[in-house]
């Protein structure tokens, strides 16, 4: 049977996506395509080939996903008008685009603006947008950045995107969406100047998604009240971080949310609280969690809590399972392992010592992890000896990126070491170069080189003197002190 979705582009195991080779793009462009034109309702493309195969005329298309657009793509496309995309502004009703980031942040966000901006004016028959697929760590965001922007959409009824600030969400739900039914948002930060305050409902919501990975301290005055405006939501989805004076847990979540969403049967939520100057009297238990969380529907919910003495702080993470995130954060010894297959990116934090079960743990919870986090100072108690073979060598086949933020030496070992860890092809290291000199015994312990030998890319933190040693020992890897700010 013919398919009437045609994907032609280049899609890597790291969700790198490349545009076909010239002359298979010429082939499908001279021979293919006009052919079975009629018969293609969607298009998958990347930018570098997309005009070329859009030339054609497809009749009976309805929707278009188009990956690496850069800047000057962007301008042309969706703001300077294109001709080319004229002509599908009334066939289009599903459309998917993925920004590139070059990393002139300043401008980032009035770009997604406007591109959204101009999408939603033009194409007049749109149903469901997509500004929302990202390469990670490379997060494309909009923001209106308190500038005017007017759009109009009477018929978009779904919409999947990043924002900088709450603000920018706030101003597309009092904009002119009035059919949106379905809204997916991920918010850099919930803090901004001169918040938007509104508190007309938002009835035609049915199913709100919001995702926050930074701290949030308003969560009260912000997220809350939002939130409540939404008489009629059937489905909410809510992944934040929270910093205040006590934990939250399950009698904050039906006070604030649930008592107020009469229409509301699914509710998916991953809510990680920090303890800012707690009171030195406070302490709640993880089954004094779990208490609270009992009664909140038949969907099972997962929690653990630390407390972390040499910061004077603490966390309370508390999720519904099955976890559908893309990330986990801080996660601590406390974690009990079950299996995250959607999870791609972890960060490891805690001021005991990880030990090598623990990551044993780590390894086998997300079979599918490609960036890996560890933040520990504190050394492991019970360090392996090189030649005892009843440990199992940890494996990690899906790893990209590993980052060594603020950790005591061992958990370089505990990575670099082939008796504990196999590592696999091009990877990059993020790392101190003073720790990586030392733990190396400079650039010279022989079992650590099969690990190095894997890794394709070493990002130092510091300066470091350029020497044939340690070029020979990274005999695959390019090194450099650059390093693009994460997202975390």
């Amino acid at each position: 049977m013919f398919t009437r979705c045609l994907v032609l582009l280049r899609r890597l195991s790291d969700d790198r996506v490349f545009s076909l080779l010239d002359p298979v793009v010429d082939r499908f462009c001279l021979s293919i395509l006009p052919q079975i034109r009629h018969k293609i309702n969607y298009l998958v493309l990347e930018s570098s080939s997309a005009e070329r195969i859009l030339t054609i005329d497809y009749p009976n298309i309805y929707g278009l996903s188009l990956y690496n657009i850069n800047e000057e793509i962007a301008q042309r496309w969706f703001i300077d008008s294109s001709p080319l995309f004229d002509i599908f502004n009334k066939k289009i009703r599903s459309l998917c685009i993925r920004i590139v980031d070059k990393g002139s942040r300043s401008t980032d966000g009035n770009l997604v603006a406007c591109v959204f901006t101009n999408i939603l004016n033009v194409f007049n028959n749109l149903r469901y947008l997509n500004c929302n697929t990202f390469e990670r760590r490379r997060l494309r965001r909009l923001s209106f950045d308190e500038k005017s922007f007017t759009f109009v959409c009477s018929t978009l009824t779904e919409l999947r995107i990043n924002v900088v600030y709450l603000n920018d969400c706030l101003q597309m739900l009092t904009g002119g969406l009035n059919q949106l039914r379905t809204f997916y948002v991920n918010i850099e930060c919930v803090f901004s100047k001169g918040m938007i305050k509104d508190n007309k409902p938002v009835p035609h919501l049915k199913c709100f998604s919001l995702t926050c990975r930074s701290e949030m301290y308003t969560h009260k005055y912000s997220i809350v009240p939002l939130i409540r405006r939404m008489l009629n939501l059937e489905e909410l989805s809510l992944y934040i971080v929270v910093g205040q004076c006590t934990f939250l847990d399950g009698n904050a979540l039906k006070n604030d949310f649930i008592n107020h969403l009469p229409r509301l049967n699914k509710f998916a939520f991953s809510i990680r609280s920090v303890l800012l100057g707690p009171d030195p009297a406070y302490f709640v238990s993880n089954e004094d969690i779990q208490q609270t969380l009992k009664d909140l529907g038949d969907v099972p919910v997962r929690s653990y809590v630390d407390y972390f003495p040499s910061e004077k702080t603490g966390q309370c993470h508390f999720y519904s399972d099955p976890y559908t995130l893309t990330y986990c954060d801080r996660i601590t010894n406390s974690f009990q392992g079950r299996l995250f297959n959607c999870v791609r990116e972890v960060s490891l934090f805690d001021d005991r010592p990880f030990e090598h079960e623990f990551f044993v743990r780590i390894a086998h919870a997300f079979p599918f992890l490609e960036q890996l986090t560890v933040s520990n100072e504190t050394p492991q108690e019970q360090k392996l000896n090189s030649n005892n073979r009843e440990f199992p060598i940890i494996q990690y086949p899906r790893l990209i990126e590993l980052d060594f933020t603020n950790v005591h030496d061992d958990y370089i070992e505990q990575f670099l070491l082939d008796t504990k860890t196999c590592l696999p092809q091009n990877m990059t290291l993020y790392i101190s170069y003073d720790s990586l000199k030392r733990v190396t015994r400079n650039f010279r312990r022989a079992t650590m080189r099969v690990n190095c030998c894997q890794i394709s890319n070493v990002l130092t933190y510091d300066k470091f003197p350029t020497s044939k040693r340690l070029t020979k020992y990274f005999l695959n890897a390019y090194i450099s002190t650059q390093r693009y700010s994460a997202e975390i």
